[in-house]
């Protein structure tokens, strides 16, 4: 089965591109970003679409990107993997995933909205990234630790458009 975790992180074969960087030191040019899709009927909420409304200002420090699909679409439904589970990933599927990544490493906080269901793999590969995850998925209850408001930042979907005022609020915390 395709794997619905924070493959990028998790998995010793694709997370080189992170083991390499002192996470905690590194520079990140962009306050905030988002690279990922959007289908309509696949999805919780709407709060991907309007993260893709959110940066209309152009700010320079932030980087919202629409990749279309579901990253994972193709080895899912299209025959992607083979019969013991590997995945079968083609030279543009290796681009856009270290592009993916790089926007992570590049990024102080990670939006981090919900899927086709509560969790957010964004949420947990934004912390194997050592970016700050900017949880928005109303319905995901996180497993109680004393730790998250120490290191996330929760923010209701329906004060997206806020959101940006709060990261600036959250910055002492965070530093």
């Amino acid at each position: 089965a395709c794997p619905l975790y924070a493959v990028n992180i998790e998995d010793e074969s694709r997370n080189e591109v992170f083991k390499q960087y002192d996470l905690l030191k590194r520079k990140r040019k962009y306050f905030y970003s988002f690279a990922g899709g959007y289908q309509s009927a696949c999805y919780l909420t709407d709060i991907r679409l309007r993260i893709f409304n959110l940066n209309k200002k152009k700010r320079q420090d932030c980087m919202i990107r629409n990749t279309g699909g579901w990253h994972f679409n193709c080895d899912v439904y299209g025959g992607g993997q083979d019969v013991t589970g590997k995945l079968n990933e083609d030279e543009r599927h290796i681009i856009k995933t270290k592009i993916y990544n790089d926007i992570l490493l590049d990024s102080r906080y990670a939006l981090a909205p919900s899927g086709s269901g509560p969790n957010s793999i964004r949420f947990w590969e934004a912390l194997g990234a050592g970016a700050i995850p900017v949880l928005l998925a109303d319905t995901l209850e996180l497993p109680e630790h004393k730790l998250w408001d120490k290191s996330i930042v929760r923010v209701k979907e329906s004060e997206l458009d806020k959101m940006g005022v709060s990261l600036e609020q959250e910055i002492p915390k965070h530093t």
